[in-house]
């Protein structure tokens, strides 16, 4: 962020601005001691509705002068009607001069929560908050030992590419990992080397991302349905269960053919979750019926097609008779 990059905000404060995604902004005020120094950051949002965890991690830094100045580990909320949240950045010593540039690097998690979450987080004793924030330091210190390789003991080889990991961190969150790395007679234990196939390496870096910080991130359609796929093959049980989880949430006409395949091969309560979706809450089966995954479908798993259009069948008679038994008693009155 540049001087330049300063603009005068509606309150008179000389601010910084940078979008998060269309409903949230993070502005840096700027200092009024240091006029090239942020001392407040603010988390904005254009809706007043919902309450929200924001968490997360921001380090600062003079860019050209390679200076960490301040990092702040942060968990804040925002209760229904408040459109903000404010929290001061605390610097490690005083800079006689402040630079022309910063760097300001770290992530932000904002997520909606229920109201009884917020009122048990705001409850909590300072030790529980406290080792709450040592748990989120922990993750991000984890997430950096990617960025080492000097302290790495084993490479991962996908495609053209070697990621440098650690044997001790793969092992004790993947049996599989483990059972390559313990046994001497195999070549991984031997050679410190893993060849990843079947695995493209984005998908892998995100997978290796969740393995040391146990996060996600933000998942997309693609990239959830890939790492579904990975975590079943290094039996990451907490990584499929997320997969699912998001894949449950966004589930539509468009995509739900899909992810019945990868319910069907990889996560029965997924399947459970889209024939429930297809029977009960897909309002135009014929729609879904006419399209071209649906015709892909028949070709490839036709007796997926007869298990999905029996339960049709059953939760149409099952709702056929519930009607019929609301009109009788009607009558009846």
């Amino acid at each position: 962020m540049f001087r330049k990059d300063l603009t005068y905000d509606d309150k008179k404060r000389f601010v910084w601005r940078y979008a998060l995604s269309p409903e949230w902004t993070m502005i840096c005020v700027r200092s009024k001691n240091k006029p090239c120094i942020p001392d407040v950051i603010e988390i904005h949002r254009k809706s007043t509705t919902g309450e929200f965890l924001i968490s997360g991690t921001l380090q600062l830094d003079a860019d050209r002068q390679n200076q960490h100045i301040a990092k702040k580990i942060f968990i804040q909320f925002i209760e229904n009607g408040y459109s903000l949240t404010r929290m001061s950045m605390l610097y490690f010593y005083n800079i006689a001069k402040s630079p022309d540039l910063f760097l300001m690097t770290g992530n932000i998690n904002i997520s909606e929560i229920p109201g009884k979450c917020v009122i048990d987080f705001v409850s909590m004793e300072d030790s529980k908050r406290n080792e709450y924030l040592s748990l989120l330091q922990l993750s991000e210190d984890f997430g950096r030992l990617l960025e080492v390789p000097s302290l790495s003991d084993v490479k991962l080889k996908c495609g053209n590419e070697i990621i440098p990991a650690h044997k001790s961190i793969l092992s004790s969150r993947s049996p599989v990992f483990a059972a390559m790395f313990r046994n001497e007679q195999m070549k991984e234990a031997r050679e410190n080397e893993v060849d990843i196939v079947d695995i493209d390496v984005s998908v892998l870096r995100s997978m290796l991302s969740c393995i040391y910080t146990g996060k996600t991130g933000d998942l997309t359609f693609p990239l959830a349905s890939d790492l579904l796929v990975a975590a079943d093959k290094y039996l990451l049980p907490w990584l499929k269960k997320a997969c699912c989880n998001y894949l449950k949430k966004i589930v539509s006409t468009s995509n739900v053919v899909e992810i019945l395949i990868l319910g069907d091969v990889l996560a029965p309560d997924l399947k459970d979750f889209v024939m429930e979706f297809i029977c009960n809450r897909c309002d135009h089966f014929s729609v879904l019926q006419g399209s071209e995954d649906w015709k892909a479908l028949e070709k490839m798993r036709p007796c997926l097609v007869v298990e999905v259009l029996n339960s049709v069948v059953r939760a149409q008679e099952q709702k056929l008779n519930e009607s019929k038994t609301k009109v009788n008693s009607r009558l009846k009155i």
